[in-house]
């Protein structure tokens, strides 16, 4: 699976999960839409996060 990248998650994502990596780097909102395809974003909808990791 090849994921796609953009700037905020589409409409159709209903779910998401944030993903920090340390301090320096911005946290990214990863989410699947209807159709499967993974989406790797810069912002997303508070109401779509279900959980949010640190590494």
């Amino acid at each position: 699976m090849v994921p796609i990248h953009t700037y905020t998650l589409p409409d159709d994502v209903t779910s998401s999960l944030v993903v920090s990596y340390g301090s320096k780097c911005a946290p990214r909102h990863l989410g699947s839409d209807s159709n499967g395809d993974l989406y790797v974003a810069a912002t997303g909808p508070a109401c779509t996060v279900l959980i949010m990791i640190r590494v």
